[in-house]
C-alpha cells in the first residue's frame, strides 16, 4: 500500500520525537553518572582530608607524651645529679679531714723519730734539738710511732657511680673527666698497702730485743742504754719517717687536685640550682 504524503510526513515526524526522547535520556543519564562519580570523588577526598586530620592529631598526641618524657626524666636526672655532686662533695669533705690529720702525724712523727734518734747518738738526729730523756717521755715517743694513721681516701659515691653507671648523668663532661682524674690518682698513689711497707713490726721486734715492751717503757729507768744498745731501732724508727716523708708528696698532690674538684662540683651544683 502505498502511502500518501502526509502518511509520511507524520511517520517521520514520530521518528525523530522518539531519537529525541532517546538522546535526552541518554544525556540525562551520562549527567547522574557524570554526578554519582563527582559525588565519588568528592566523598573520597572528605575521607582522605578526615584521615589526614585524626593522623596529625594522633601524632601530635604522641609528640606530647614523648615531650613530657623527656621533661619528667631529665627533671629526674637533674635531680639525681644533684644527689650524686653533693655526695660528692661530702667524701671531698672526709678526704680533707684524713688529709689534715695526715699532716698533724707527719709532724707528731717527725718529732718522735728525732728523739729516738737523738737519744740513740744516731748520726741522723736533728742537730741543736734538746730532747728530754725520761721515761715518760721515750714511752710517748714510742707510742707515737706505734700508731701508724693509714691515708686512704674516701670514694662510696665514685664507686657507686661506676657500679651503676650513673656518672653519666654528670651533665658537664669536664667534671667527669675531672672527678675520674682525681680518683684514679689516688687509686695509682695509694695502691701500696700499708702492710706491705709497715715498719712497726721490726721495731717493735727490736725494742722487744733490748726488753722493751710497748705500754711499758715509762717503767724502764734505764731507757736510754738500752736503745743504744740497738742501733737497727734508729733504723726502723728512720723507715717510719721515710713513710710519713712520702705521704707528704701524695697529700700535696692529692690536695691540688681535691680543691681543684672541689671547685669544679662547687659550680655546676650552683648551675643546677
Amino acid at each position: 500500500m502505498l502511502l500518501s504524503a502526509k502518511g509520511l510526513e507524520a511517520t517521520s515526524g514520530n521518528v525523530l520525537g522518539l531519537r529525541s526522547v532517546q538522546v535526552r535520556q541518554q544525556n540525562s543519564e551520562t549527567l547522574e553518572s557524570a554526578a554519582e562519580v563527582v559525588g565519588m570523588g568528592a566523598s573520597r577526598g572528605s575521607l582522605v582530608g578526615r584521615a589526614a586530620t585524626e593522623f596529625l592529631v594522633v601524632m601530635v598526641g604522641i609528640l606530647a607524651a614523648l615531650a613530657v618524657d623527656d621533661w619528667r626524666q631529665a627533671r629526674s636526672d637533674r635531680a639525681l645529679e644533684v644527689h650524686l655532686l653533693t655526695s660528692l662533695l661530702a667524701d671531698l669533705e672526709d678526704d680533707r679531714g684524713d688529709a689534715e690529720l695526715q699532716v698533724r702525724l707527719v709532724e707528731g712523727h717527725r718529732n718522735a723519730v728525732n728523739h729516738l734518734l737523738a737519744l740513740s747518738g744516731h748520726p741522723l738526729a736533728a742537730k741543736g734539738e734538746v730532747y728530754p730523756d725520761t721515761p715518760e717521755a721515750i714511752n710517748q715517743s714510742l707510742g707515737t710511732l706505734w700508731n701508724i694513721a693509714e691515708l686512704q681516701v674516701f670514694d662510696p659515691t665514685y664507686t657507686e657511680m661506676l657500679s651503676t653507671g650513673s656518672i653519666r648523668l654528670i651533665g658537664d663532661p669536664v667534671l667527669r673527666r675531672e672527678i675520674a682524674k682525681y680518683y684514679q690518682a689516688a687509686e695509682q698513689w695509694l695502691s701500696v698497702p700499708l702492710r706491705q711497707v709497715d715498719p712497726r713490726p721490726d721495731l717493735i721486734r727490736a725494742l722487744a730485743e733490748v726488753g722493751i715492751v710497748a705500754g711499758a717503757a715509762a717503767e724502764m729507768p734505764d731507757l736510754v742504754p738500752r736503745l743504744r744498745s740497738n742501733p737497727t731501732i734508729a733504723t726502723h724508727a728512720l723507715r717510719i719517717r721515710r713513710y710519713y716523708q712520702s705521704n707528704e708528696g701524695t697529700l700535696s698532690r692529692m690536695q691540688e687536685l681535691r680543691e681543684s674538684l672541689d671547685q669544679a662540683v662547687e659550680g655546676r651544683l650552683r648551675a643546677l640550682r
